[in-house]
């Protein structure tokens, strides 16, 4: 096994302890809403809805019924979650939006692949929920049309696009993507931060 394919393997594995499990109990204490993983069956996201903790809904003050309870938390958040669990940002206080997996086959990040309907950034001390659609568009505009954002993304005076400098991931060489700072995700795209 090839020390890069064994890595992916390793990477997989904490991406599942420290950021899906840690989302699936979270969000079965917090809202009752039980969650699958089914990533391993590569349909575009890492956790689905599944249905309701009927023990969660035993103990809620106002009466509500199950099915209501899981369509109100699918209107507010959606029914399927691409989870990524950030070290970096922890530490930098910027997410690495990868926009390639890998530069010499051509594959788009995880991110612009995944169907899922949001993005769930997992940091040590907290959890952003964010609209996956707009995340993109948004993060598009900005590289795009010179905005203020964009033009402290680049740290450079904007010139278009061709100023972003892509970085390469430390853990491998065709990983490529951009720093964008938490602080300015948190403004502009997250749908709800929640306290670990």
């Amino acid at each position: 096994m090839s020390s890069s394919y064994s890595q992916l393997l390793k990477d997989i594995q904490i991406g599942v302890e420290e950021g899906e499990d840690p989302i699936r109990e979270f969000l079965r204490t917090e809202f009752g809403i039980k969650t699958k993983n089914v990533g391993k069956d590569k349909v575009g996201w890492d956790l689905e809805v599944s249905g309701v903790d009927k023990n969660y809904i035993k103990h809620l003050k106002k009466k509500t019924t199950t099915s209501k309870l899981q369509k109100d938390f699918i209107n507010k958040f959606g029914k399927t979650f691409e989870i990524k669990r950030d070290k970096v940002s922890d530490r930098t206080g910027n997410f690495f939006y990868e926009v390639w997996s890998n530069i010499k086959a051509h594959n788009p990040g995880c991110i612009a692949s995944s169907k899922a309907d949001v993005l769930v950034i997992v940091r040590k001390k907290e959890f952003l929920f964010i609209k996956k659609n707009f995340f993109m568009s948004w993060v598009t505009y900005n590289l795009y049309h010179n905005s203020e954002l964009s033009c402290s993304w680049k740290k450079k005076t904007c010139r278009r696009v061709q100023n972003v400098k892509m970085k390469n991931s430390p853990v491998s060489p065709h990983v490529r993507g951009i720093l964008i700072p938490i602080k300015d995700i948190k403004q502009e795209a997250c749908i709800a931060v929640f306290k670990r």
